[in-house]
């Protein structure tokens, strides 16, 4: 059973793979990450991507949330500077895609772990700063990343500056 909210109407639907396929249209399974993609026919909108399980240990659940080559160079970037907006992000993380970009900060934004604030006016303005969440998971992430310099340190391996 998977908890789904329906983007239109934000109502939650209870239901198994079989039942969503039938009424309404296509599902995507991925065994790792279990993420129901299920598009509507009848409202012609989508329902929210949910992640849940099963995992194997703690580690793979948070691995869940944080994998992906971007996401904990986003997370320290945003620990460090702060409130960051949209094209700073970017030249920040030197070599990311202005797509995958989008995508990473898409998916820290629907784990709760980082804000996406839109101020209305012209030109537009996003600004992504952390939440709670997101600080707590960076906190968890510093034993990692000490353990990655001492490893620089190790092999001669240089750090690259931006």
């Amino acid at each position: 059973m998977w908890k789904v909210r329906h983007r239109a109407c934000g109502r939650k639907v209870l239901n198994s793979s079989v039942d969503l396929c039938r009424p309404y249209g296509k599902y995507l399974l991925s065994r790792a990450i279990l993420t129901v993609r299920y598009v509507s026919r009848r409202q012609g909108c989508a329902v929210q991507n949910v992640r849940c399980g099963p995992y194997v240990c703690g580690i793979d659940a948070a691995m869940d949330v944080v994998g992906g080559k971007w996401k904990s160079l986003i997370l320290w970037e945003l620990d460090n500077k702060g409130t960051r907006r949209f094209g700073e992000l970017r030249r920040g993380l030197p070599g990311v895609s202005e797509k995958v970009l989008i995508q990473q900060l898409r998916e820290l934004e629907e784990d709760g772990i980082v804000h996406r604030e839109v101020y209305r006016e012209v030109p537009p303005r996003v600004e992504y700063s952390l939440t709670e969440l997101g600080v707590s998971l960076n906190a968890a992430l510093e034993p990692l990343g000490e353990w990655g310099m001492k490893r620089m340190e190790l092999i001669g391996a240089q750090r690259v500056e931006h």
